[in-house]
C-alpha cells in the first residue's frame, strides 16, 4: 500500500498538467484579489511550490530536517503547513467560512486553492476567499513565529487577526474614491497606452528613505502619457535597512502593480545597476536579495515581455518626486500628473 507521503506526490505530480491549463485564469483572479501585495506574492509562492517550508528546503540543499516542527509527525511540505497540520486543521475548523466538500483536495495545494476559487460565483465569494487568504497568511506568521522564535501556535488567535487584517482592508476599499465606468472609459481614451496591447509600456521607479523613520517611499511613473501627462502611484513601505534590497522590494512592488494592470509587453527601469547585474546574474550572496530576485525573475512570467533597463534622467525626476511624495501617504495612491 502507498504511503501518504507517495500518495501526496502522485497528486502533486497528476496537476501539473491541468494547473498549466488553468495557470492565466488562476493568476488574473490572484491579482484582482482585494489583499496586500506581499501577501499576493506569498500565495503565488505557496502555488508554485516555493515557500521556504522544511521539506522544500532539504529537497534543495539536503540540510536541515524536513519534518514539521509543531506536529513531528510528518514532513513540513506546503499542504502539511497549511492544509493537514494538526494545527492548520484546528484554525480552519475555528474559521467562520467552511469550505465544507473539498477534503479530498488537501494532499495538493493547487487543487485546493483553484476549488476555493470556485467561490466566486456565490453571494461575498471574493470576500470569503481574500478571507482565506488572510488566514493562510497568519497561519504561515504563527508558523514562522514557533520556527525562528519558540513561540506558541495559537489558532484562535491567528483567526482574530486574519479578521481584523481582513476587515480593515475592506473598510479602507469601501472608503476610497472609486472611478465609475465612464470615468474609466474616459481614462483609457485620453491615455490610449494604458490599454495599449502590442507597444512597450514604460514605467520607472524611483525609491526614497526617511530620514528619521523606518520607511521608504516608492514611486512608479508610467512613461509617454497623453499631451504630456504621466501616470503614476506613490506607495509607502518599511524599510529594509538596505537601500539596494529596498530597491529590488520596489521593483518587485510594481510588477505587481503592473501584473494587476494586465499589461503584457513592459520594461522597468530602475536606479541601480547592481540590481540589473543581480538580475541577470542570478547570484545575490545576501538570501533575503536572493529571495526576492528570485521573486523578480519568476514574476517576469506573469507579462508575454518584460525587461529591464536603467531609468534616464528625466524619467526619473518624475518617479523620484512621486517617491518623496510617498513618504506622507497612509494608503497607496493612483496620481495624474504634467
Amino acid at each position: 500500500m502507498a504511503s501518504k507521503e507517495t500518495k501526496q506526490k502522485t497528486n502533486q505530480n497528476d496537476s501539473t498538467t491541468s494547473w498549466e491549463h488553468q495557470s492565466k485564469k488562476i493568476w488574473k483572479q490572484l491579482w484582482s484579489l482585494k489583499i496586500k501585495h506581499k501577501q499576493k506574492i506569498f500565495l503565488w509562492k505557496c502555488l508554485n511550490n516555493a515557500l521556504p517550508v522544511r521539506d522544500i528546503i532539504y529537497g534543495r540543499i539536503k540540510a536541515g530536517d524536513p519534518i514539521c516542527m509543531r506536529c513531528g509527525e510528518e514532513r513540513e511540505t506546503i499542504e502539511h503547513t497549511f492544509l493537514n497540520c494538526v494545527d492548520a486543521k484546528i484554525t480552519w475548523k475555528l474559521a467562520p467560512i467552511q469550505w465544507e466538500g473539498i477534503l479530498e483536495q488537501h494532499g495538493c495545494f493547487r487543487r485546493w486553492w483553484t476549488s476555493i476559487t470556485e467561490a466566486r460565483h456565490r453571494p461575498q465569494g471574493w470576500q470569503h476567499i481574500a478571507l482565506s487568504v488572510h488566514i493562510l497568511w497568519q497561519i504561515w506568521k504563527g508558523r514562522n513565529g514557533a520556527e525562528f522564535n519558540g513561540k506558541k501556535y495559537r489558532p484562535w488567535t491567528a483567526i482574530q487577526k486574519a479578521l481584523k487584517e481582513w476587515s480593515e482592508l475592506g473598510e479602507v476599499d469601501r472608503l476610497e474614491t472609486r472611478m465609475s465606468t465612464t470615468e474609466t472609459e474616459a481614462l483609457h481614451l485620453q491615455h490610449p497606452q494604458l490599454c495599449s496591447q502590442h507597444g512597450v509600456l514604460q514605467f520607472s521607479i524611483g525609491i526614497t528613505r526617511d530620514k528619521h523613520e523606518p520607511w521608504v517611499g516608492i514611486g512608479i511613473c508610467l512613461i509617454g502619457g497623453a499631451q504630456g501627462t504621466h501616470t503614476g502611484w506613490a506607495m509607502r513601505e518599511t524599510s529594509s535597512g538596505s537601500f539596494l534590497l529596498d530597491e529590488a522590494l520596489a521593483l518587485k512592488l510594481a510588477m505587481c502593480k503592473v501584473a494587476e494592470m494586465q499589461h503584457r509587453v513592459v520594461q522597468f527601469q530602475v536606479q541601480n545597476q547592481q540590481l540589473l547585474n543581480l538580475i541577470q546574474s542570478k547570484q545575490a550572496r545576501d538570501i533575503r536579495l536572493a529571495t526576492v530576485v528570485e521573486d523578480i525573475i519568476q514574476l517576469r512570467l506573469l507579462f508575454h515581455m518584460c525587461s529591464f533597463c536603467l531609468v534616464q534622467n528625466d524619467n526619473y525626476h518624475l518617479s523620484s518626486k512621486l517617491s518623496t511624495y510617498a513618504l506622507g501617504i497612509t494608503f497607496d495612491e493612483e496620481l495624474l500628473f504634467p
